[in-house]
């Protein structure tokens, strides 16, 4: 036990602020605020978990070696890092309704809507895995 050795890395975030957008979509409905304030919403929490875990080698002479084995986002969660302004979300947005009502009369393009208004840029990455071995003399 005495050459293992883990660390475990929980982060866990309130959600940061974000300034939300009306769109002229949401403007026909009636009574909204003409001002909104700088950063009066906040994004959905995340959380990540990573685990690092090793064990260190006593090998031929002076020379010493570490096995490493390094897990980040363990659950493999996708927290949403930039969100849309008018829906505080990352995987939807008001404006993709809109596009859908007016492109049914133009079938022939080479992307779906969905295709143009995924974002998978605006998410954490995704789990990572590294295993190496370290040497030193």
């Amino acid at each position: 036990i005495r050459d293992w050795g883990a660390n475990l890395i929980l982060q866990y975030g309130s959600g940061y602020p974000y300034t939300p957008i009306i769109t002229n979509y949401e403007q026909r409905g009636g009574d909204i605020a003409n001002t909104l304030l700088r950063n009066s919403r906040r994004k959905q929490t995340t959380v990540n978990v990573d685990v690092k875990a090793f064990r260190e080698l006593n090998l031929l002479g002076d020379i010493r070696g570490r096995i490493f084995l390094n897990v980040y986002n363990l659950f493999d969660r996708r927290n949403e890092r930039i969100v849309y302004g008018d829906t505080g979300r990352a995987n939807r947005t008001i404006e993709q309704a809109r596009a859908e009502q007016i492109s049914r009369n133009e079938p022939l393009r080479p992307n779906s809507l969905s295709d143009f208004f995924a974002r998978p840029d605006w998410y954490s990455p995704p789990r990572q895995i590294q295993f190496g071995v370290k040497l030193s003399w």
